[in-house]
């Protein structure tokens, strides 16, 4: 059995698109603190707010962010 862990990558999107965060986020149409909190992995965005951001940043929803598969043993390593 494996978890999927994912990680924004918003940052390098937003990079480059040549926006700012600030930029991004006032085109997003929310604060930038809330787009600061997505890319640290704090937040995440709705359905409805990553086809958006993938529609300002021209890319596909997906290219937002990045799986990786942990085989959950791994995880439970050291820890009994």
């Amino acid at each position: 059995m494996a978890l999927r862990i994912g990680r924004s990558l918003l940052r390098k999107r937003i990079k480059e698109a040549g926006l700012t965060q600030r930029e991004f986020a006032k085109r997003l149409g929310v604060k930038d603190s809330f787009v600061s909190m997505v890319i640290s992995g704090d937040r995440t965005l709705s359905y409805e707010r990553s086809i958006n951001a993938s529609e300002i940043l021209d890319c596909h929803p997906k290219a937002l962010s990045e799986w990786d598969e942990v085989p959950l043993s791994e995880l439970l390593e050291g820890k009994e």
